[in-house]
């Protein structure tokens, strides 16, 4: 690796807005290293990784926004030294060979030119190269430009433009209109690699139908921000609780303290649980087994949670119907240290990971999330066991899933851990869920 100086005398500035994107970013500056011409300017919107960290260790500027790729490229843009702006995906594969077109490009006349590469996306389904194509060909046809395709403009038409829109959604789309009327969009057929998750995690038909309905409705006038709400919707994370009923919950603590302790306890650990989850960026439905009761409805109305009745079933197929139902992780209420930034530590692991996982001391798991439900990983799983966890990351590796696992926390579940529990209150060490994001391996 040659880690990028500053240039002095850049004649293209490439703009990469992250956001908790370490990983790719790090590929991206690897791929970029040593190109003459070129500065890097990477525009971090609060990223929880180490995206600042990458950028010192290849030497380029790291500057903060508040988050929104459209203000972050604003933001990146003010300080950049380039007559030619590029706005850069930090998980786009480029290389000295699309900088080399690019300095082809703006040579003599930088200013006045804008236009994007081809795309290639990068996966394995076959219909991923035909995505590719449509996108490429549209844009031909229509000089729109996306986000994906790298995006190049020179300062002078940017500025005759406004710069890039500041708007949630659809600032590629409307840059593309405001510049067309003054230029046609030059095409740069050196494939710029771009990665296919979004459509890999979320269906490749699902995407582009996603996709083809908000352009839409920004085409017939729908604002941009009801958009981006649909198009970056909030995380569900589904809460997995008994009903408050006195003789229901806990019954191996209610075995040996009695049924008036345990159902206290339980009380106690569910509002606890939805209290410490409330402050994420995510919303919680409240998948509850037993019946209907009024403290139930008043949980749903004072945590701003969904109630939604869990199917009768084993605990895996339990978990199986809430992931189907649209949550991106399955929690417990039994761990008195889970935390909102353990819950957003799991979201996060899920940008690169097939499934992520938070142990238990006692051998089983209070998270796992999946980006595509299957129920092959809950099957033949003795429920209670203390190989849980084991058997779920054996079945998990045996299904070819990449897996984040967590730090390990622990439950109550008897009478000895409800003694612990209740001692780590006393003394102000445990309960206390807003301490530092657990670090996660995988």
């Amino acid at each position: 690796m040659a880690p990028q100086a500053r240039p002095t005398d850049a004649l293209v500035s490439a703009v990469v807005p992250v956001l908790n994107d370490a990983a790719p970013l790090a590929a991206l500056l690897e791929g970029l290293a040593g190109c003459h011409g070129l500065e890097v300017i990477v525009v971090d919107g609060g990223s929880r990784d180490d995206a600042a960290g990458v950028c010192r260790r290849f030497r380029v500027r790291c500057v903060a926004s508040r988050r929104g790729r459209a203000a972050q490229m604003r933001a990146g843009i003010a300080h950049a030294r380039g007559e030619m702006i590029w706005l850069l995906h930090a998980d786009a594969q480029a290389t000295p060979a699309h900088v080399d077109a690019l300095l082809g490009v703006a040579a003599g006349r930088a200013g006045n030119v804008w236009g994007r590469f081809d795309v290639r996306l990068c996966g394995s389904a076959p219909a991923l190269g035909v995505v590719g194509s449509l996108m490429n060909e549209r844009s031909w046809l229509t000089g729109i430009c996306t986000g994906d395709q790298g995006i190049f403009v020179g300062r002078a038409l940017l500025a005759a433009v406004g710069g890039v829109p500041d708007q949630p959604l659809m600032e590629d789309i409307e840059l593309s209109k405001r510049l067309r009327r003054l230029a046609r969009p030059r095409r740069l057929r050196v494939p710029l690699g771009v990665s296919a998750r979004r459509w890999e995690r979320n269906g490749i038909a699902r995407t582009v139908v996603l996709m083809w309905a908000l352009r839409l409705r920004y085409f017939f006038g729908a604002p941009p921000e009801p958009l981006a709400q649909r198009y970056y919707p909030r995380p569900h994370v589904a809460v997995l609780a008994r009903s408050p009923e006195r003789g229901a919950v806990k019954r191996r603590l209610a075995a040996a303290l009695g049924e008036e302790c345990a159902f206290t306890a339980h009380v106690e650990l569910v509002e606890s649980t939805l209290t410490a989850l409330r402050v994420g960026d995510f919303d919680c439905d409240l998948w509850f087994s037993g019946g209907t009761n009024a403290q139930l409805r008043d949980w749903g109305r004072r945590y701003g949670a969904r109630l939604l009745e869990q199917p009768e079933t084993d605990l895996g197929g339990r978990m199986l119907a809430a992931l189907r139902g649209g949550a991106k992780l399955v929690v417990g209420t039994d761990v008195p240290d889970l935390s909102a930034k353990h819950v957003q530590a799991a979201l996060d692991a899920l940008q690169s990971a097939d499934v992520v996982i938070g142990p238990v001391e006692d051998g089983g798991y209070c998270l796992i999330g999946m980006n595509i439900p299957r129920a092959a990983l809950f099957e033949g799983i003795a429920w209670g066991g203390d190989d849980v966890c084991e058997r779920t990351l054996a079945k998990a590796a045996s299904l070819g899933l990449r897996v984040v696992t967590l730090e390990t926390l622990w439950d109550v579940d008897d009478a000895r851990d409800h003694w612990r529990w209740r001692a780590a209150m006393a003394a102000g060490c445990s309960g206390d869920r807003q301490g530092v994001a657990p670090p996660a391996s995988g």
